[in-house]
Formats: structure tokens, sequence, C-alpha cells
């Protein structure tokens, strides 16, 4: 069925020459992990598919991925323009980076050895103040320049809380050894350490920093933060706090059931009155003239003072004077504190989805969920069970992959296959999608299979709406490339079979240890590329396909992946990382009839993750993960295509047009020829196209 269905929208662009943001209610994709509200009262979240929002009062989120991994955390400057986020792939990368989310410009990135357990930015953005998992505990970075500051001569360990005062003159930490340390940040000697329980989770300031908080073992902590005093210790199986250093009262979120129970702890100052007997100074001619006080009023014999009571009983002239006391009413700044928790409301969220985490301003509460959205309530009491607001509703479908038949694209989403073109802006659906998450085309067929699964490989002829099966992987698949009729699948990290699409038959050609991908170059020439640390060692060797006889290709990088070949027979090419001391990635060219490897473009970095695809005659990658690198092949020059708010994923062509696949699933659509940025689509889940 056929239908014209494209909806032009405004593009927003930012002052990036080359990125542009996309604003809509879409939610995340994954689990929303973290979130921060901004100086104008904007919030950002973000989540472990890489993308940061920020959602304005309009619950309209402009989208922007700034990274390939999750982002475990953000905070955001007191400057109203910059966020510093912090990124991991839970392993080995920790990496801590500040943006100004108005250029999109990165300005300070820094790597660490050490989990991250916290960052916030100091109360005039000066710093941007960072607690590992480590000795050293604590890191301050300039947030202009990512220089590192001492700012503690001594060592607290381990922190997990990070706070400053309003002047940036001290602050105060939670390290889990069970201490509030505070500190001079301007000679940084420890002021004073107080004592409170080890290893809390969720460590809180609150009531304008006068108390503290965290969870242990299903218990909520409480404590004076000056005294150390234990106020309180209150069981609550899987609380979440919610409260800010400026709410008088602890608000947190306990699961009952299918629903969450908002409760409060209150707390605050209140004024008590101080009642003090004072000595009237009375000297014997006050005396002789008291019994004139007729009132408590009279302002020469009570000095201005008010709420005093005085005795008018008249005293004779020649009697000794008796001594005369004032009430005197004063009042004190005193904390008021109840022990035991209010339920404000039973809610529950949209979908049933499980919360991951929540914020707060002062009006609002913000959950940020499993399922990526964003949902909101207020902390206004409710006597009834009442459903969050969604402010994150899918509007877009994810474009899984894409393919390229006889000049025209086809899309694959979860639903279906569809084919488009930018020209005539229709979409004609084809086939319903079985479940899989990739495809390729052969001649007026399209093959289907699942990346990381144990999935089949299945051929579907779309004139005869036939379908057989070419293979059935017992392994994930990690790649499928195709050629002359032939497809050569990376199954799992140890085994590669060639399978013939017209036989349907299969064999394996190589098996071995940390293989990454392999390219077809002849019928019986297969090239693997693979880890150097595994046997043969090297990142990439030659196999005969027809003896599996092995032969090293003398390169010294660690690990090599990505391979593509180019029209030409005689040459392909690939990824190569180089650890050590001098981390950089290349994108090399081999050339088999001479053995001779050349890297044409390098990173100054290690990616593990970057594609390499041949078209017309330019190779492109997305080395550096942030854009397309177009790489002419036969001049060396190198130019970098226009992006969106999503990250590059994948690179088809046919004579003219090209299309970028990003992660969220939108797609860009550019000119062959010269690389120049056309429109940037997603796909509704309506079926219509919107532009960007």
């Amino acid at each position: 069925m056929k239908k014209i269905i494209f909806t032009a929208l405004l593009s927003f662009f930012m002052i990036s020459v080359f990125s542009q943001t996309m604003i809509s209610t879409q939610p995340h994709n994954g689990t929303a992990t973290h979130g921060t509200f901004a100086p104008d009262g904007s919030f950002y979240s973000v989540g472990d598919d890489g993308f940061v929002i920020k959602w304005n009062s309009e619950n309209k989120g402009e989208h922007y991925q700034i990274s390939d991994l999750e982002i475990k955390y953000i905070a955001a400057s007191p400057n109203g323009t910059d966020i510093a986020i912090y990124e991991t792939d839970g392993y080995s990368v920790n990496r801590i980076s500040i943006w100004n989310w108005k250029t999109k410009r990165r300005l300070v990135v820094k790597r660490f050895t050490d989990t991250i357990s916290t960052i916030n930015f100091s109360e005039k953005g000066s710093w941007l103040m960072i607690g590992t998992n480590s000795v050293d505990g604590i890191i301050f970075l300039n947030a202009k320049t990512g220089t590192v500051l001492r700012k503690v001569k001594e060592s607290p360990g381990m922190v997990t809380m990070i706070y400053s005062s309003s002047t940036e003159n001290s602050g105060i930490m939670y390290t889990p050894l069970g201490k509030l340390i505070y500190t001079n940040f301007k000679t940084g000697v420890t002021k004073q350490a107080v004592s409170v329980e080890t290893n809390l989770t969720q460590p809180t300031l609150f009531n304008s920093d006068l108390l503290f908080a965290g969870i242990k073992n299903d218990y909520i902590y409480i404590y004076h933060s000056v005294t150390g005093d234990l106020l309180a210790k209150i069981y609550e199986k899987n609380a979440q706090i919610i409260s800010t250093r400026d709410d008088s009262n602890l608000y947190y979120l306990v699961k009952d059931g299918r629903n969450y129970v908002l409760k409060m702890i209150q707390s605050g100052i209140e004024k008590q009155q101080i009642i003090t007997q004072v000595e009237n100074p009375i000297t014997t001619q006050q005396n002789n003239q008291i019994s004139n006080v007729k009132s408590p009023n009279d302002k020469d014999v009570l000095s201005n003072q008010s709420d005093i009571l005085v005795n008018d009983t008249e005293i004779e002239q020649n009697e000794a004077p008796e001594k005369t006391y004032t009430q005197v009413i004063t009042e004190k700044d005193v904390l008021f504190f109840e022990e035991n928790p209010v339920i404000v409301k039973t809610i529950y969220t949209d979908g049933r989805s499980e919360i991951s985490a929540l914020t707060k301003n002062n009006t609002d509460i913000l959950a940020l969920c499993e399922n990526g959205t964003i949902q909101k309530t207020s902390v206004e009491p409710n006597l009834t069970i009442s459903k969050m607001e969604n402010i994150s509703p899918v509007i877009y479908a994810k474009i899984y992959d894409i393919a390229v038949m006889n000049e025209n694209f086809y899309f694959l989403t979860d639903k279906d296959v569809f084919s488009s073109s930018y020209t005539d802006q229709s979409i004609t659906t084809v086939k319903a999608n079985n479940g899989y998450t990739n495809l390729l085309s052969y001649q007026n067929s399209l093959i289907f299979y699942s990346k990381n699964k144990a999935s089949n490989v299945v051929i579907s002829d779309l004139n005869s709406q036939t379908e057989k099966v070419l293979y059935k992987a017992t392994g994930s698949i990690q790649n499928i490339h195709l050629k002359d009729g032939f497809l050569l699948i990376i199954e799992g990290s140890s085994k590669v079979v060639l399978v013939d699409i017209e036989k349907a038959t299969s064999k394996v050609v190589y098996t071995g240890v940390g293989i990454q991908d392999a390219i077809l170059y002849t019928e019986n020439d297969i090239y693997v590329a693979k880890t150097a640390a595994s046997s043969p060692n090297s990142a990439l060797i030659h196999v005969d396909a027809n003896t599996q006889e092995t032969v090293i290709v003398p390169i010294n990088g660690e690990v090599a992946f990505s391979l593509t070949q180019s029209t030409s027979s005689n040459i392909f090419y690939g990824v190569c990382v180089y650890s050590g001391t001098t981390k950089r990635t290349d994108i090399f060219a081999y050339y088999p009839d001479s053995k001779k490897y050349t890297a044409i473009f390098q990173w100054g970095d290690e990616d593990t993750d970057a594609f390499t695809t041949f078209r017309n005659g330019y190779l492109y990658s997305n080395i550096g993960k942030t854009q397309v690198l177009a790489v002419n092949v036969s001049t060396r020059r190198s130019t970098s295509l226009s992006r969106f708010a999503s990250l590059p994923q994948k690179l088809e062509s046919n004579s003219s047009l090209m299309v970028v696949l990003n992660e969220d699933g939108s797609i860009s659509w550019y000119n062959a020829k010269t690389n120049s940025l056309y429109a940037n689509w997603y796909v509704t889940v309506e079926g219509n196209w919107i532009e960007y």
C-alpha cells in the first residue's frame, strides 16, 4: 500500500556547524539513568542510550546524543549553559566531560581509571567536583580548562557526596568510611569530621544542609549534620530518597505492590520562646517614686522593654527597697523533627514502568524509568491513587537497518519492511518483519537475520513472496558480508561460515579465538580480522577457503575489525586499534597483491566500534564516534558530514543519494557526490515521515 505521508516541520539548528538537535517528546531508548534541574527550571535527563535530553516547561525535549556509552550521571552548572556527564562502559572506560549545551561543543574531557561515584558543580560553577572509588577520593577540575586543582590536602578516601558552600570557600563530603568531612577549600585543611553510619547509599543533605540522610540495609538514617546526632533510623524497604538541599522535609518513595508510595518525614526550624527573669536596677530614689507606677506600659520604669510583668503594689517612702524582676521573652531557632513518616500520596507510573531514578524541584517530582520514559507528579497530597503524567510518549518508530536494491532504499522497523525515496517522499510497505534486526539485499530478494543472536538467516523473494532458510546459526551472529552469491557469516567470536546462496549450502572456513570480522576477497581467499592476543598472534590473517591454511598479515595493532571492500578487486579497508603508551586508531588500506598495509587516516585515541563503508570513490567511517568522516581514496582528503541529533551507525547509498542510519533509528539524507546534507527524517508510529 502506497501513501504520500510526508510532513514538514521546522528545523532546529544549533550554533555548531556540524550538529543539529531534535525537539520532541520521544523518550530515551533504554533506561533513563539520571536527571538534574538547570538554573532556569528546565530539566536534563540522561540514559544508557548516550542521549542528553533537556526538557522545557512545555514537556518538549531537546535531544542530542553525546556518547555511544551509558551516561550514568549528569550535573548542570550554575552558569546556565554548561553540563557535565559521566559516561562508562561499566568496565574500563570512565570518562568525564563538560559541554556547552548551547553550542554542543565539548569543553573538557578527562579519562579515569577508577569508577566515578558522584559529580557536582561548585555553587558558583568554578569547579567540577568528582567523587571516585579510589584512595584519592575527590578530584576538582577547573570547569573551563579541565585543569586538576588541589582543594583537599588530606585524601578522604572514597567520596559519594560532595557540596560546596555558596561562597565556594568550604564544602562538605560524605565518605562511606562513615564521616561527614567539612573542608576549607582555600587552605585544603579539614575543619571538622563528624562520625555517621558507614556505607550509606543515596547520601543526601536537606533542610539547608542542617540534616543528612542515607540508606543502609533497608533503613533510612537521619543525622544532624553538624553534631552527628542520630535523629532517626526508619525501616523502609527499597526506599528512594528524593529531597534536595533546600527541602525542609525528607521525601522518599517506596514500592507497594504495583504502586509507589510517596512519604515525607517532617522537619523544620521553629521559633521557641525563652523566658528569663532579669533583676531591675532600682535605686532609692526610684523606690520613692515606685508608688506612682500605675501601668506596665510606663516606659520610664520599664526601660522600653515589652512583655514585662511588674508588681505595682505601693511601697512606703522610708521602707527598704524590695528587689523587682523583669521577665524577658526571647526567641530562638530550634530544630523541629518528626520521626514518624507521613504518607503524602500513592501513585503509579504510566505503563507500570519501574522507576530507575528520581529528582525534584520545589513543586514537581520527576521519575526516570527503565523503559526510558520521563514521568511527573507533584508534591501535593492526594487521598486517591493517581497515575503519573508521562511527558515522553513515543512518537517515532525505530529503523533498525537499511539496504539498497536496484537504486531503491529499504528500511526495517520492528513491525515491517518498507521502501521509500527522498525524491517522492513516499512509503511502500513490502512485508511484515518476523522479528529480525538486520537485512541485506540480493538480486530481487532481501536477506534477514538478527545481530548478537543465534538467528536464522532467511532469504525472502519479493516477487514470489517465498522464503527459505539459508543458515541456522548456533552462536550469536556478529556480522554478515555478501559478495558474488556468497554470504560470509561471523558467528560468535570463534567461527567463520561461508554460505552459497543459490545452493543453500554452508561450510566452516575458519575457527579461532577473538574473531571480530571477515571478508571474502575472492571465492578462495578470506581475510579475518581478530585480536592480536589470540593465536596466530596478528590482528589480521589470510585464510585459504579450501585448505583453511592461515598466513599472518604483519601489522602491529592490537585488534582489527570493520572490513570493507572497494569496487576495485585489489584493495580492502578496515580499522585497527593501537593501545599502549601511544593510543591511536587507524583506518587502513590493505593491498593483498603487494601485501602492503597503509594507514589512510589516524585518530588519536582508541575507537573499538568504528564502521567503514566504501561508496562512490569515498571511504566513510564514524571513527571518533561523533560524525561521519568521508575520505577521498584518490586524493586522501577528508571531510566531515554534518550530523543530526543522534550518532551515525551505518551508511548505504545508490548512485545519487546516500542514507546514514543513526543510532536512535532516524535517517539522514545526503548527496552521494558532494556529501552535503539534505534532510533528517524519522518515521512515526503511524507510518509517516517527519523531517527535521
